[in-house]
């Protein structure tokens, strides 16, 4: 438990560095109600943050502590990452249950990278819109693969297995790997923002925009649909560079095809329905990706696009990547088992098939099932199964769109759900399952 809770500790500490710097810019935009929302936050994490790492052991956790560390770190960022919202009232009409749970939905949807939102994204000032694309980077980029460190550096064989399944090298440097992906996804950041900036001299503006679409979380703040083509052009990059490996070249191969095909597919279903090439193309790395950028209205399309939409969003993405979904390599993976499994049947030879094709398939279909029940539930709200679908798929992936469903008028009860599923979907489902399956020392 020490280790777990000096490993915590660290991660929020990493949190509130984040947040003062958020604090600091408000302050030079002279946004000070702000500026003190995001240091009473950032001061909370690094309350938190230091004893726990401090009376703490650093030591490497096991596998079974570091599924639990992603879990606690994802609802604590939600519950410390209100704050601002709650100080500043942004639900000033709401009654205080409601007040203290729309908060938590936008800190959650924020940091699991969600982008869900049940405010009028526009009316936010500056500094609002700057820390809440710091949410979905810290949750995208920073903390998830800082939690890959730890999550997938035990010598456990159940971790070993995660380890290979979502990618890595049982005998690579996770901790290297990690870095380096950090190091390049700020460099894009900055480079793509520089990019941006030529074409609308809008610095904070060009941030925000390139930091949520390289995160996939999709807070756009600003009107998509006004953006001239470049601009466009360059928050496609950043969705393909978020939604892709950067270790592609050497260990994703297999990934690129599927991932082509998919947006493709997208782009074919969106052009036939009278959209143009720049904003099918725009949409469809957006929904592949799970980032949510959009600006279509989604009840236009028929029972049936809807459906493919959602399945492919569902899909998401590569493996270490920000996107969402179950992940093509798992799509793989399981495609293979059930071809062995198969074959196997009909020659009537006994087959063995390794650990991570076994677990990729527990792991569709237990994120099939949950879906179709999460569907369910949201059809007694919405009394249409179709748009029920689409939106728990949205949820569970991390996507971000919705068809009407989700808004402020929302049942309390059904935003907590929400809430839960987005924590869900960020942390992915099997490391909820593998908590209760695998014991400590298995």
């Amino acid at each position: 438990m020490k280790e777990l809770l000096a490993n915590l500790g660290f991660l929020l500490q990493l949190s509130g560095f984040f947040i003062f710097i958020v604090a600091i810019i408000s302050i030079y935009l002279d946004e000070i109600r702000e500026a003190i929302s995001f240091f009473l936050t950032a001061s909370l994490f690094f309350i938190l943050g230091f004893p726990l790492n401090a009376l703490s052991e650093r030591k490497e956790i096991n596998f079974r502590e570091g599924l639990i560390l992603f879990f606690l770190t994802f609802l604590f960022l939600g519950l410390i990452g209100s704050i601002p919202y709650i100080y500043l009232d942004l639900f000033e009409k709401e009654d205080l249950a409601s007040k203290i749970i729309n908060s938590i939905f936008e800190s959650v949807s924020g940091f699991t990278t969600t982008g869900i939102s049940l405010l009028d994204s526009s009316s936010l000032s500056t500094s609002m819109k700057i820390y809440r694309a710091f949410t979905q980077f810290i949750g995208g980029i920073g903390i998830v693969y800082l939690l890959l460190t730890f999550l997938y550096s035990s010598n456990y064989k159940v971790s070993r297995v995660f380890n290979k399944l979502l990618g890595f090298d049982i005998k690579s440097e996770i901790k290297k790997n990690v870095l380096e992906i950090l190091v390049v996804f700020s460099l894009i950041t900055i480079s793509l923002s520089l990019l941006m900036y030529y074409f609308n001299e809008d610095i904070i503006k060009s941030f925000c925009l390139v930091m949520s679409g390289i995160s996939t979380g999709g807070f756009s703040h600003y009107d998509l649909k006004s953006l001239i083509i470049e601009e466009k052009i360059i928050l496609i990059v950043s969705m393909i560079f978020g939604s892709i490996s950067l270790l592609i070249l050497s260990k994703f191969k297999k990934e690129i095809i599927p991932y082509i095909v998919f947006i493709l597919i997208l782009f074919l279903i969106l052009s036939f329905n009278d959209i143009d090439v720049i904003d099918s193309l725009f949409h469809s790395v957006s929904l592949i990706s799970t980032t949510g950028y959009s600006y279509i209205d989604y009840n236009t399309f028929s029972p049936t696009i809807l459906f493919i939409f959602s399945i492919l969003m569902l899909i998401g993405g590569m493996a270490i990547s920000t996107s969402g979904g179950i992940k093509i390599i798992r799509i793989i993976n399981s495609i293979k088992y059930i071809a062995k499994f198969i074959k196997g049947f009909i020659k009537e030879e006994k087959i063995e098939v390794k650990d991570e094709k076994v677990i990729s398939l527990s792991y569709l279909f237990c994120y099939l099932f949950i879906w179709i029940i999460v569907s369910i539930i949201f059809s007694f709200y919405t009394n249409s199964l179709e748009k029920s679908l689409f939106d728990a798929a949205s949820i569970l992936s991390t996507g971000g769109f919705s068809s009407g469903l989700i808004n402020s008028d929302l049942a309390l009860e059904l935003k907590i759900l929400i809430i839960f599923l987005m924590i869900l979907g960020r942390i992915e489902i099997i490391p909820i399952f593998a908590i209760f399956i695998f014991s400590k020392n298995k």
